[in-house]
């Protein structure tokens, strides 16, 4: 009897802290931690090498995990 397949590969959960948020020029931008670092964080952006913000919507930000092409939201809190 064969083993059965290892289960298929998923995204890590997210790194980031969310640090907070402003909308500027009609556009959110989200500021978010990782260890040392901080981005600024706008729809269409590349953060670090693996993380493509596709939308930013309060209360959550949509991001895709570039290596698997997979989709993860996070809370970044209400747009107030």
């Amino acid at each position: 009897v064969a083993p059965p397949p290892p289960p298929a590969p998923t995204a890590p959960t997210l790194p980031f802290t969310v640090l907070g948020k402003k909308l500027q020029d009609a556009q959110w931008e989200v500021y978010l931690s990782q260890g040392d670092f901080t981005y600024t964080a706008r729809e269409g952006a590349v953060v670090t090498a693996n993380y493509r913000i596709e939308k930013i919507s309060p209360p959550h930000m949509t991001l895709i995990y570039v290596p698997l092409n997979e989709r993860q939201t996070l809370l970044i809190g209400d747009a107030l």
